[in-house]
């Protein structure tokens, strides 16, 4: 499911969402984290700007409160 706004992207994963890390010793991937509780994330909002993207990862909780 994808939503979108003018300067924003939500993005909703099934299963919690894995960041991939580039360490020799501990190359298991990071689970992402919801930004507001702490939460597991299994929605991602790509936030465009100008020449910036930022992303930020949420709960499906936190991310209904978006919208308001």
């Amino acid at each position: 499911m994808k939503r979108s706004n003018k300067n924003r992207k939500v993005e909703y994963f099934a299963t919690a969402i894995a960041i991939p890390t580039s360490s020799y010793y501990n190359n298991k991937p990071r689970i992402a984290r919801c930004r507001v509780c702490d939460k597991v994330a299994h929605y991602r909002v790509v936030w465009d700007m100008d020449r910036i993207s930022k992303i930020e990862y949420y709960c499906k909780a936190c991310v209904n409160k978006l919208d308001n």
